[in-house]
Order: C-alpha cells, then sequence, then structure tokens
C-alpha cells in the first residue's frame, strides 16, 4: 500500500525539498534481501539463519574494486554492520557503497529488533515534482494496523512541509494493483474535470 501525497504552494527549485525518514509502528514491507557485515558473533548469528554474511577479511579481499563491490552488494536491499566495523567501511571499500545508497545501518541492539526495524523504516525524499509517495503498508496488515501508519504518515509529512496542511493538496492510499482512493482533501476545493 502507498500513500501518494499531492503538494502544493512549494516550489522544489527554490525552496528546500522536503525529505526525512520515519519509523512506522508496524513493518511497512518485506525485506527478503538483507545482508551483515560484522564480527564473528553476528556473522555467525546471520549463518544460522541463512543470511549472506561478511567480515573484515572477506572485504578486504575485494581489494575497493568497485564494480566487484557493487556487483556483490547490488543484491541486497539493505545492508547491517556491526558498530565494530561500521568506521572501517569506507577504508575497506571505499565510496562504492555510498554511491549506491546502501551504506549500511549500525547493529544498535539486538539483531531480531534490528531485522524488525529494517521492514518498518520509509525514507521521504521530494524530488523536482510536486508529489511524495510512501509505503504504508502491506496487505497482511489488519484495518487498525494500517491505519495507524497513514496517520503517523500523513502527520509527519504535514511537519515537514513549511506551512504543515497548508502545503498538502490532497492525499490518497493506492495499492500496488487497484484504484487510488481519496484519504484527504482540502474542504471547497473544486477538483478540475477531465
Amino acid at each position: 500500500m502507498w500513500l501518494p501525497v499531492a503538494l502544493k504552494h512549494l516550489n522544489p527549485t527554490v525552496d528546500k525539498r522536503i525529505s526525512g525518514t520515519l519509523q512506522m509502528p508496524h513493518p511497512v514491507r518485506f525485506i527478503s534481501k538483507i545482508a551483515v557485515i560484522g564480527s564473528e558473533e553476528h556473522c555467525l548469528w546471520a549463518e544460522r539463519r541463512g543470511i549472506p554474511n561478511f567480515t573484515a577479511e572477506k572485504l578486504r579481499a575485494f581489494h575497493r574494486n568497485r564494480p566487484v563491490i557493487k556487483r556483490v552488494f547490488k543484491r541486497f536491499n539493505q545492508t547491517l554492520c556491526s558498530k565494530e566495523l561500521i568506521r572501517q567501511i569506507p577504508r575497506l571499500l571505499g565510496p562504492a557503497l555510498h554511491r549506491m545508497n546502501n551504506f549500511p545501518r549500525v547493529i544498535a541492539g539486538s539483531m531480531e529488533q534490528e531485522m524488525t526495524a529494517l521492514k518498518s523504516i520509509v525514507r521521504i525524499r521530494q524530488k523536482r515534482c510536486m508529489h511524495i509517495s510512501l509505503p504504508v503498508g502491506h496487505v497482511q496488515l489488519t484495518a487498525d494496523q494500517l491505519r495507524h501508519n497513514l496517520v503517523l504518515a500523513m502527520n509527519f509529512i504535514a511537519s515537514l512541509c513549511p506551512k504543515g496542511w497548508g502545503n498538502i493538496k490532497g492525499v490518497h492510499i493506492k495499492s500496488s494493483m487497484g484504484p487510488s482512493v481519496d484519504v484527504w482533501s482540502p474542504a471547497g476545493v473544486a477538483r478540475p474535470r477531465r
């Protein structure tokens, strides 16, 4: 389920573009492709669960060869890294992961908590257009869980806008194969006919 939000009274070429990161209370997507870069403990945990893992020695074997690094890490949606190795990643791999927008996330707590956190984090970025679209749920969520995610996402986007709800033209909800449904639009605004 996606939440397309139409914006108004913003000039993306002049004004600061809207961007932020939001942690939803319920999982937003299924992430099946996760890699772990870490210490022996984290790599053993990942190996028991069948998750691809890399130690510092395996990373040194890449010799900062950008095409090889890109080919290996292109298969993964997200990457986790232990605290001990996060500062060594730029020295071991160079800027390849950062350029691929796949720089590892630090493992702060337990691995189970990090895996569930990866499924519920949403990045919001406005590009040159006047709308933002972000995922808010999947088909296995209940109606209450989906509503909770929707309200949180709408309020977060409104808080990022300079004029709050005054910058929002309309909010819809869209499933991948279904029609879009209006969730919110300001009262008294006439929709243009097509």
